[in-house]
């Protein structure tokens, strides 16, 4: 019954839209405005707390999606952050910025990822079991670009304007992180239109096991991350040839991939019941792979990501290589990417050089590892410069002993570590 009412709700929506013309590259505002309706927005009075059709940024469909599901907004929000902004550590962001820009930059109320994603810390402690750590910095930590930006400009700043690999990377983990929290809150009860998972039991299951646990409801985060995330593109009203038209193809078929690739990867769980842990019976449901995972499994398709163009048809397709025009992609799928596959426009900044107008922060000052031949090498990170090395102390505890009775005795040791910084 949920599910009919949710369906009706949407078609109602998108029946009756609003056509105007929105930029086909999200909005700095709109994650900010989700934002603002944090659960403690919800519980307030009518005349007190903000209505959606009022706030900047939202598109005439995502307003109207954010009104009807407003219990649904704190879960946007927080699958949002969990998903490319959490916490911010000096080892991950160029040491051009220093310690007292980057406690400003935490104290302003209105900075996240693409200066969108605004998640108070209200908002993030009512996330049960959020992300405490920055998945897209995480990924990246090891590449020329590690989602940093100059200081003031937000956490991507204007490098998500570009088609460019990286954006195509931000915008389908971002649409995995949302259906990935609202699927999650669907199964621990936090939503009003949704529960439990209703997935059929997989043949791989032993039908000795029990199955009907309360898994993670996929189906429902999949399809309102969907209808809200993907409405502003398809309000858009772009000539089909014009380079907003393909940029808006780029962002709808990331997201998918994001989504799509979270819900391949979501698989059974299963959890033994007995005395003493002797497993005589096991119950399993359905769970989503964790966030990190999918930080892992996007940024593999991030290194493999397919170039297009639009054709005379406004439609994408593969860009062809010189040379290889249908050499590796024979058949009826030599102009067109699989659909786990992300795609991009546009060729990606000089991440080696600081580029305010371009969102680029350069590699100077990076830590680098000397005698590498992966990405985290000084060679790759440090762009030709060369590097400087010195040698970090730090105190440890060590030869603990016990004493009777009863405390245990530490002596400290001081261990020393080179540190590779690139000029």
């Amino acid at each position: 019954m949920r599910t009919i009412h949710y369906f009706l709700l949407i078609y109602w929506l998108l029946l009756f839209p609003s056509l105007i013309i929105v930029s086909a590259v999200i909005d700095a505002s709109w994650w900010s405005s989700v934002a603002q309706l944090s659960t403690a927005n919800l519980l307030a009075g009518s005349n007190a707390r903000p209505t959606c059709i009022t706030l900047q940024g939202l598109s005439p469909g995502q307003a109207r999606i954010c009104e009807l599901f407003r219990d649904h907004m704190p879960a946007v929000g927080a699958g949002a952050k969990s998903a490319i902004a959490a916490n911010i550590s000096l080892e991950t962001i160029n040491s051009n910025v220093t310690t007292k820009e980057l406690i400003l930059e935490m104290r302003r109320p209105h900075v996240m990822i693409f200066n969108l994603v605004v998640i108070g810390r209200k908002i993030i402690k009512q996330t049960i079991n959020a992300v405490d750590e920055d998945e897209c910095q995480h990924q990246f930590r090891n590449e020329r670009w590690n989602c940093s930006t100059p200081y003031g400009s937000g956490y991507f700043g204007p490098v998500h304007k570009i088609g460019s690999r990286e954006a195509a990377y931000t915008y389908s983990i971002l649409s995995a992180g949302v259906t990935h929290e609202i699927g999650r809150r669907c199964r621990l009860g936090l939503l009003q239109s949704c529960g439990c998972s209703q997935a059929p039991r997989p043949s791989s299951i032993n039908e000795k096991w029990a199955w009907g646990g309360c898994g993670d409801n996929i189906e429902y985060g999949y399809r309102f991350s969907r209808d809200f995330i993907d409405v502003r593109e398809k309000e858009e009203g772009f000539p089909k040839r014009s380079t907003d038209h393909g940029r808006s193809l780029m962002n709808r078929w990331n997201n998918e991939v994001g989504r799509r690739l979270l819900k391949r990867n979501t698989s059974p769980k299963c959890k033994c019941h007995g005395v003493s842990g002797s497993c005589n019976m096991k119950t399993c449901w359905m769970q989503l792979p964790t966030m990190r995972q999918m930080g892992a499994i996007l940024l593999g398709k991030y290194h493999t990501a397919k170039r297009i163009q639009i054709n005379a048809r406004g439609n994408m397709q593969i860009k062809s290589q010189p040379g290889k025009r249908d050499r590796e992609r024979g058949g009826g799928r030599k102009n067109r990417a699989l659909q786990t596959e992300l795609v991009f426009l546009d060729d990606s900044p000089d991440y080696c050089i600081e580029n305010r107008a371009q969102g680029t922060v350069g590699t100077i000052g990076r830590i680098c590892r000397k005698g590498s031949h992966g990405s985290e090498s000084c060679d790759f990170l440090c762009c030709g410069r060369g590097y400087n090395s010195y040698t970090k102390e730090t105190e440890t505890k060590c030869r603990c002993k016990f004493q009777w009775c009863c405390r245990v005795v530490c002596q400290t040791c001081i261990n020393q570590t080179q540190v590779d910084i690139c000029k």
